[in-house]
């Protein structure tokens, strides 16, 4: 394994990234739509607009409805608004629940919260105890003009121990979230054997200030085998007709189960 910790590569970039994330409800009776918020909003105004709920059984479900804020720094914690905390839907009924936004003046960044939403009705019941479901929305909400779009590679790892794999840990450095997508390009020198791998095809996403692990692995056809390879790391991410990108190439042997980087490594502290 190859383990390159704390590489100081930054890219910074303005505007927010809107790419779409979805929240999934296995199993529900009610359905909620849309399934993400992402909006752009100029400090001290707002938006009111509203979900979608449909109750899919044939048995009345009550719904109970809550947000959690997830702004750090925030102005005014009574930023989102919520018409109601619970709503009875009958059989395979739809109803609105209409929602406030108002972004305060001197706010900066993003606005993002959970929209909840849980069943009072049973979804069955495991080892005799009853199974209560929960799905919550992303809402994003980013001042306009304050956005500022950035992150770091903290850490690069190469394993070559059964499946392979790069992982790459991506802090979010900016104010806004991001949704970094691109490709991992591998070629074994002596052969000339290329493959491109999708970096982030789940599309997971990461507010300011947190990092997430990016786990790019091999596909079932293709296995380090013994040689010296270029990785080409490529990732996009942008807004509307922009589009950025942080690229890093690298060089490693491969000797059975051993990896050694050999070229363009990062600096390291």
């Amino acid at each position: 394994m190859c383990d390159i910790m704390n590489a100081k590569r930054i890219l910074t970039l303005i505007n927010i990234l809107a790419i779409p994330i979805l929240a999934a409800s296995a199993q529900a009776a009610v359905s909620i739509s849309p399934s993400r918020v992402e909006a752009k909003v100029p400090p001290g105004e707002g938006f009111e607009e509203k979900f979608i709920l449909k109750n899919m059984s044939d048995e009345p479900v009550g719904v109970n409805i809550q947000w959690s804020n997830r702004t750090p720094n925030v102005i005014d914690p009574e930023w989102l608004k919520i018409e109601t905390d619970k709503i009875i839907l009958a059989p395979n009924e739809v109803k609105n629940v209409a929602y406030t936004v108002r972004i305060p003046e001197g706010a900066s960044g993003e606005y993002n919260a959970w929209f909840s939403i849980s069943e009072d009705k049973s979804a069955g019941t495991v080892m005799g105890a009853d199974i209560a479901l929960r799905t919550s929305i992303p809402i994003y909400v980013a001042v306009r003009g304050t956005e500022q779009f950035s992150f770091t590679v903290d850490k690069l790892i190469i394993r070559n121990k059964n499946a392979g794999s790069i992982s790459l840990n991506l802090r979010n450095t900016g104010n806004v979230h991001i949704r970094p997508r691109g490709v991992v390009r591998l070629t074994h020198k002596e052969n000339g054997t290329a493959v491109d791998i999708p970096f982030n095809d789940g599309e997971w996403g990461i507010i300011a200030g947190q990092s997430h692990e990016y786990v790019t692995k091999l596909p079932d056809d293709v296995s380090f085998e013994n040689g010296t390879y270029t990785a080409v790391i490529s990732i996009q991410a942008g807004y509307e007709d922009k589009v950025y990108e942080f690229s890093q190439t690298i060089e490693f042997s491969i000797n059975g189960q051993t990896c050694e980087i050999t070229r363009g490594l990062p600096e390291t502290e």
